[in-house]
């Protein structure tokens, strides 16, 4: 086969690689530039498949594992509400029970809760949000 061939059947898988992003495609894709490389060297098509072949299988086993392990990573932050949880925060009003205050957060009024009574001079640490009410408690 022409080198010619070889590269923009390459070329096409790389591209393809973007829809799919599972990383097969440019393993195939690379292995086909390889092989325009051998042809344009001048070696026969017997050497060229055998390339194709030892990067193909050389990239899926290697280059592609870990690629996708480091793309499937989780998130290290969180965001939104998610964000507030093992914050700590003052309260500016106190319920008559101490088990019920208001915390500014950002310029948002949330509603707050304790189980045990709270004491105005602490901070509180939210341990977890129940809808649109912060889950507080006061560390000794």
């Amino acid at each position: 086969m022409s080198y010619v061939t070889w590269a923009v059947l390459g070329i096409m898988l790389l591209i393809g690689e973007i829809f799919t992003m599972d990383f097969s495609l440019s393993c195939v894709g690379l292995g086909f530039l390889v092989a325009a490389l051998m042809a344009y060297l001048g070696f026969g098509i017997h050497v060229q498949l055998i390339a194709v072949c030892v990067v193909l299988v050389t990239l899926f086993f290697t280059l592609r594992p870990f690629i996708l392990k480091h793309l499937a990573r989780k998130q290290e932050y969180k965001s939104n509400i998610d964000a507030l949880v093992g914050t700590k925060h003052d309260f500016y009003a106190l319920s008559e029970d101490k088990k019920h205050a208001k915390i500014k957060i950002d310029g948002d009024v949330w509603e707050a809760q304790s189980v045990t009574p709270l004491n105005k001079e602490k901070q509180v640490k939210v341990v977890k949000i129940e809808g649109a009410t912060l889950i507080v408690k006061q560390e000794d």
